[in-house]
């Protein structure tokens, strides 16, 4: 979104009266220029996508940022240190299913900053009912403390086989 705003300053607004090829055009260029400016910060390693996002919240001050789950997990700390923000939104959120994957953990100690927090996905569950867990901490935990407390409290399982779930 940044972008776009950054490049509609600089070619000039759009004629009312345009063209469908110069609409086309217009949009074409503006997403170049998108592709561009992601393939800088989702390009290299771990660590090197980490330096980039840090860099970028030092000298540019975004007021937005669209980040992969993966880049803002290498890039967490620079994030919570560097980046202002109030509200996080999280596309896909049924990848935060499992508690000791690298992206829920990042995805909540971001959350943790923001006063406001959302959930998007078609998916919310992938059919094991664990797997909504990493949704709702992102929420708040408020909503479930912890992961152990949200197993034992929402889940039901054989007994004498903790692993084999009845139901929810």
């Amino acid at each position: 979104v940044a972008a776009q705003v950054a490049l509609r300053r600089k070619i000039g607004p759009l004629p009312s009266n345009a063209s469908p090829a110069q609409k086309r055009t217009r949009v074409s260029m503006v997403n170049k220029a998108i592709k561009k400016m992601v393939g800088e910060v989702e390009s290299g390693s771990y660590r090197a996508r980490a330096a980039k996002i840090e860099k970028l919240v030092q000298e540019q001050d975004p007021k937005v940022l669209v980040l992969t789950y993966e880049t803002a997990s290498a890039a967490t700390q620079p994030l919570l240190d560097h980046f202002d923000y109030s509200i996080i939104v999280a596309d896909e959120s049924h990848r935060l299913r499992g508690h000791k994957t690298g992206i829920t953990k990042a995805a909540l100690k971001l959350a943790a900053k923001a006063g406001r927090r959302y959930l998007v996905t078609g998916t919310p569950s992938l059919g094991n009912p664990l797997h909504v867990w990493g949704q709702f901490r992102f929420l708040g935990d408020f909503l479930v403390p912890d992961f152990w407390t949200f197993r034992k409290r929402f889940i039901v399982t054989a007994p004498g086989n903790h692993n084999f779930i009845l139901g929810f």
